[in-house]
């Protein structure tokens, strides 16, 4: 019924760099192995393949594995697969007993008390170095290459049973097709990302910023001084370093509160300036090259680049509501400081094209609790649910815009996404009264007077939409009684005394939107001549010709109103936007314009130095 497997490969795209697949069915007491560099061992392969195609295929980080089986043009689609190592972060991420930071199969196996070779992480190490760093290799390092694939298989029935035993143990029992669901996930993930070429690059222009990489950053470092004075202060001849300093009397000058560490300077984790950022909007652009400086410092995205494209590495299921993990450093753009993901340019006659949920949080949130006033305002006319709460609370006029009021919005706004993780109204006074602060056409408010319209739309919202509290806190005592909370789609949160009730208040929504992407991905896997480059927790993209765009974005559009149609049963259609750019334009970012401003004045300022 199993066949348990993984590959060896020094490229895992290319037929010629994969050379071993170790492997053994629930009947086999030992590991068996196919030698992979010659024509023998392909068509024993094909063989196994055939022979197995009704078993259920199971391994550890299967995306990697099935990209092999797809390398070698094998037809995957009918394939049952389970992927261990999405089941056991499932239990590492949120199970006391249990936890693991590593996602690797050593660390599941330890996290897991299933018992491991001391040696074995050693050997892995340096095995997987033989494998990338030779072409050939003699009888010595084969079998040593050899003796490392049958670890990596061995204990993979264990995993499988242990992960079933946690399961019990919290009265819980995991069913095999909901395994397989999440495979079904991962399959398509595999055949998507071999199909396609990755984030489209302007491969210039990003040449010329890494190969200038220390002009460019003195020249922002330079910019950032004239607006906020030398908080860069010169270290050597050419580098500019950050001033504690200078910034903590900056802070001074403009009156701002802020932590300090207890040596009494700054505090400058990237998480405390966001939290900052929407009360003094003024430190938008030091934030921003902050996260530049250590966009351009962290990643050399030049040794990424194949024919003008960037392909991201997958991380499924890395995150403790089952949401994937989106790692700048391993090639995904899109968490990139906002002004580099300019950087993505599609190719003459193509689109890269983005369609999103609108407010899909708030849908499913509505749909869950089937609280009717929260199904009326997200289905509100004008599809604004932030203006539609401001309008339903009396707060702006039926006929009132976002144009019009901007302020309005923006304070519902806040308290919609404040009080869904738990923010109180002390919390949400401040927000209000900051927002107030930097709004050029209101008259400033007092704090009293900020806490008392917090106090006023807090209780309104917990009396107009009290189906919906009732039933989130219902959602999270029975996530309690129970040990766990389960997603639509059967993903398990594991729960305990120590779990906080911010952490809950937002997992019901979080966790089906996720599985609602899943749910598009695998029906996007059915489409031709499209190109899915990757998904942004609710949103896809992709590349697509720009004559067959309409058609394109229709049919990716149907993939995800499927999705919310099974996963939802009908209750809500939350609504898709659009975002298209071309080849004249690029990613465009209004949050990156400025600084994009300063990228290109420092490339026409090197252009103008070289012509002299």
């Amino acid at each position: 019924m199993f066949l348990y497997f993984d590959f060896e490969y020094r490229d895992n795209t290319k037929a010629d760099s994969i050379i071993l697949l170790t492997y053994m069915s629930a009947k086999d007491k030992l590991v068996n192995t196919i030698d992979l560099r010659n024509e023998t061992g392909i068509d024993e392969l094909q063989k196994l393949f055939k022979q197995h195609i009704n078993d259920i295929w199971v391994a550890y980080n299967a995306v990697a594995d099935l990209t092999c089986l797809l390398s070698f043009r094998l037809d995957i689609k009918q394939l049952n697969v389970i992927d261990l190592m999405a089941e056991a972060r499932m239990i590492t991420l949120t199970h006391s007993d249990h936890i693991s930071h590593s996602a690797s199969l050593l660390a599941s196996l330890e996290s897991l008390e299933i018992t491991i070779d001391d040696t074995a992480a050693l050997c892995k190490e340096i095995t997987r170095e033989i494998i990338l760093e030779n072409q050939h290799y003699n009888d010595e390092q084969w079998l040593k290459i050899v003796t490392y694939g049958k670890t990596d298989v061995t204990p993979l029935p264990c995993l499988l049973s242990k992960i079933w035993d946690v399961h019990l143990f919290k009265e819980h029992n995991i069913l095999l097709n909901e395994m397989i669901e999440r495979g079904n996930y991962i399959k398509a993930l595999a055949c998507l990302d071999h199909t396609n070429n990755g984030f489209p690059v302007d491969t210039p222009r990003l040449n010329k910023i890494f190969n200038n990489k220390t002009k460019v950053l003195n020249y922002f470092q330079t910019e950032i001084n004239k607006q906020y004075g030398e908080i860069y202060a010169p270290k050597g001849k050419d580098d500019l370093k950050f001033s504690y300093k200078a910034f903590k009397k900056w802070l001074g000058q403009q009156d701002i509160d802020w932590k300090m560490t207890d040596a009494d300077w700054p505090v400058l984790r990237q998480e405390y300036f966001q939290e900052k950022l929407p009360y003094h909007p003024e430190l938008r652009n030091l934030y921003d090259v902050r996260k530049t400086l250590q966009s351009l410092n962290g990643v050399d995205l030049r040794s990424r680049v194949n024919n003008d494209h960037i392909k991201a590495a997958l991380f499924p299921f890395a995150q403790k509501t089952s949401r994937n993990s989106y790692k700048p450093t391993k090639g995904y753009m899109l968490n990139l400081t906002p002004w580099m993901r300019n950087l993505i340019k599609p190719q003459q006659g193509k689109v890269f094209v983005g369609l999103d949920w609108s407010q899909q949080e708030i849908g499913i949130a509505a749909a869950l609790s089937g609280d009717k006033n929260y199904l009326d305002i997200y289905n509100s006319l004008d599809g604004d649910v932030y203006l539609a709460l401001a309008k339903k609370s009396g707060s702006v006029p039926p006929n009132a815009t976002k144009q019009s009021h901007p302020l309005e919005r923006d304070i519902f706004k806040t308290i919609q996404l404040g009080i869904g993780y738990g923010k109180g109204v002390s919390s949400l006074a401040s927000d209000i009264y900051w927002l107030h602060a930097n709004n050029n056409d209101h008259v400033n408010l007092s704090k009293a007077e900020a806490y008392d319209i917090a106090y006023e739309i807090y209780h309104w919202h917990k009396s107009s939409f009290n189906v919906y509290w009732g039933w989130i806190s219902e959602t999270i005592q029975s996530a309690r009684t129970l040990g766990f909370y389960k997603s639509l789609d059967s993903w398990i949160y594991f729960v305990d005394q120590n779990t906080r009730d911010t952490q809950l208040l937002n997992l019901p929504m979080q966790s089906n939107g996720a599985a609602m992407l899943r749910k598009a991905i695998i029906n996007c896997n059915e489409l031709q001549d499209i190109e899915i480059v990757c998904t942004l927790h609710d949103a896809i993209y992709f590349t697509c010709d720009e004559r067959t765009m309409d058609k394109a974005i229709e049919k990716v559009k149907q993939c995800m109103d499927n999705a919310c149609t099974d996963l939802l049963d009908n209750k809500i259609k939350i609504k898709v936007d659009a975002s298209i750019y071309d080849h004249q334009s690029g990613y465009i970012s209004d949050k990156g314009q400025a600084l994009l401003n300063v990228v290109q004045s420092a490339i026409s300022s090197m252009d103008e130095d070289k012509a002299a």
